[in-house]
């Protein structure tokens, strides 16, 4: 009987991570299958190749707005945690109403998925939002989920997923601010602001600031919150708080000027955008009107909340900058 327990004390956790082969996904797979869990990566896409981050995980392929119940049950089926870190950004831009399509993106599939872990056994389900959601429950004055499709769709997504939790089965939303990092040989997120932000001559950009992480650091918080010792909750996360005049050195230490555009004029900027997307019939998930009181102001967390989450390496934000500009300029 001991020698039992202990064959099966030694069994490999097994995760299950939608968006396994994403940027954040992949240093998430990484991250578990070096701490020994046994993965499987889902995608939609059945080209992906497979890279360093992702070697030693299994593949399967499923289009996560058309499998039912009954096949999403079966997909997570002996599975004890899974991870959703597949979710649609900010950056689309739907045909209008924007709400419709980030709704069945973000809300309508995670609650099905997490529905159908908790029926059939899975032990935590870990999912991936925005810090966009943290500020709209903070400062409900600043009307985020009225203003925006894709800040909406997030607060839905965290709220409905989190009443499914109870003593059984646990869910864990990590709140991300801007994510620092590259993979070797893909274009990074932040490819074009890195480009622009390396044009000789003084840089036109706002005041304010953001939080920031790094992809690797997300890593950790992910395997981190695999513990028993975090409990089902929304964790806002981040390492450090920049204003955008350090973020600008961060990814160029050479840049000297920086002029500060007023505010009216990045909202008159705001509205063409808004103007050029409603003459197309599409909208934004940010009304970029709106989104200009954001942009300007300090979106900044407390960085001594959830520190239990992962460990802070000495010069890894720098070295992940590093990695964010050299992938962008190559």
């Amino acid at each position: 009987m001991k020698e039992k327990k202990l064959e099966l004390s030694n069994k490999k956790k097994k995760v299950m991570v939608f968006g396994g082969t994403g940027f954040i996904g992949c240093l998430i797979t990484k991250e578990l299958l070096e701490n020994n869990y046994e993965v499987t990566c889902v995608s939609k896409d059945e080209n992906v190749q497979e890279n360093d981050y992702i070697k030693g995980a299994s593949f399967t392929f499923a289009d996560l707005e058309k499998i039912d119940d009954k096949e999403t049950e079966e997909l997570l089926s002996g599975y004890d945690y899974f991870i959703f870190a597949a979710g649609v950004d900010d950056r689309y831009i739907p045909k209008a109403p924007a709400l419709e399509f980030f709704r069945k993106a973000n809300v309508d599939t995670t609650l099905k998925i997490t529905k159908a872990a908790k029926r059939v056994g899975v032990q935590k389900g870990i999912i991936i939002t925005s810090y966009f959601a943290h500020f709209a429950r903070q400062n409900p004055e600043w009307e985020l989920t009225k203003h925006h499709p894709y800040i909406k769709s997030r607060v839905e997504q965290e709220d409905e997923c989190m009443k499914l939790a109870d003593d059984t089965f646990s869910v864990v939303v990590l709140q991300l601010p801007y994510v620092i990092g590259a993979i070797k040989g893909r274009k990074p997120l932040f490819k074009p602001l890195v480009k622009y932000l390396h044009l000789s001559g003084p840089t036109l950009f706002m005041n304010g600031g953001t939080a920031v992480v790094t992809v690797k650091q997300v890593a950790r918080a992910v395997k981190g919150a695999l513990s028993d010792n975090i409990v089902s909750n929304i964790y806002p996360i981040a390492t450090q708080n920049l204003s955008w005049n350090e973020f600008i050195k961060k990814i160029n230490p050479k840049k000297r000027q920086i002029i500060h555009i007023p505010k009216f004029l990045i909202k008159a900027f705001g509205w063409l955008i808004d103007t050029l997307h409603r003459l197309k019939g599409k909208e934004g998930g940010l009304k970029m009107t709106e989104y200009v009181n954001m942009q300007v102001s300090k979106l900044f967390l407390n960085l001594n909340n959830h520190k239990e989450l992962f460990d802070i390496i000495e010069g890894e934000l720098e070295d992940a900058f590093e990695e964010m500009v050299t992938e962008s300029i190559i």
